[in-house]
């Protein structure tokens, strides 16, 4: 499946799915991950995203749980696009889910992510409230994530989001050939900066106005993607929170374009967006 363009494995892997049989969670080791993921020798994709019971004793209540993993095998803590497919992919294949109204609660790492079907292929997602303190980044020192300290070239002083996932945003006025270039360029560097205990994703944003975005992305563990829905919310909040953009704003990516609002009364990060499917297959492990 897709949204935007940033791709994803799915494997239903729940006890009761009807699509997928024998997978054993314990047989998806870093090793198997990685092969699923290689676009040249395996299935190719940015995440890998399993689908598994529902954990006990998380509240509120979620429907399904799910895992997601980089194409290095890293885990991720969030995926917004991926949780948008995850959702449709429940709505046309789930029976139990036909008499389901409301929102869809859909569990990772903790976190219970509600999702409204808007139409056929589009989906929002509640995001969770944004953090910003330096332990909520893994940084390795105590500083202003607002202007967390680095420097590399032209990029310096990123601000400093998480949503589920780490994120370093930085400020640019440059045309979109020459952040491409940059990202693929620079985009490990930042990564894997020793600021970051635990990697970041890296954003090039460029405001357009105050309620458009243009965003390039270096995901922890996959990349230059096509789209990163969880970039795309630290971004606007980062915007935001440096007085550049109003609460309700359009984000384009190379993919395409994402909706993301920054809810007033209660903080919540709401991305709404496409979704798709590229094929269904089977792969021997």
């Amino acid at each position: 499946m897709q949204g935007l363009g940033n791709d994803f494995v799915l494997i239903d892997a729940r006890s009761n799915s009807k699509l997928e049989k024998n997978i054993s969670i314990k047989s998806l080791d870093k090793k198997t991950i990685k092969k699923i993921a290689d676009r040249r020798y395996g299935v190719g994709c940015d995440q890998v995203l399993i689908l598994i019971d529902a954990k006990v004793g998380v509240k509120p209540k979620p429907y399904i749980s799910f895992l997601i993993f980089n194409p290095d095998a890293s885990k991720a803590q969030a995926c917004g696009n991926g949780t948008r497919c995850i959702a449709r992919y429940l709505c046309d294949n789930d029976e139990n889910l036909i008499n389901h109204s409301g929102a869809i609660l859909l569990e990772v790492e903790g976190l219970v992510l509600s999702v409204q079907k808007i139409t056929e292929q589009n989906f929002q997602v509640e995001m969770g409230k944004p953090k910003f303190k330096p332990n909520d980044l893994a940084l390795a020192k105590d500083c202003d994530s607002a202007n967390i300290p680095i420097a590399i070239g032209e990029y310096k002083n990123p601000f400093g989001v998480s949503v589920g996932n780490p994120h370093a945003i930085f400020f640019v006025d440059s045309d979109d050939e020459k952040l491409l270039r940059d990202i693929n360029t620079l985009g490990e560097k930042l990564e894997t900066h020793q600021i970051f205990k635990q990697r970041a994703n890296i954003s090039f944003a460029r405001i357009e106005a105050i309620d458009k975005v243009t965003l390039f992305v270096w995901e922890r563990g996959a990349g230059n993607t096509q789209a990163c829905g969880s970039a795309a919310c630290a971004t606007v909040v980062a915007g935001i929170k440096k007085g550049l953009l109003q609460k309700n704003v359009s984000v384009k990516m190379q993919g395409g374009w994402l909706n993301i609002e920054w809810r007033e009364r209660d903080e919540v990060i709401l991305m709404s967006g496409a979704t798709d499917y590229s094929f269904y297959g089977n792969i021997d492990l």
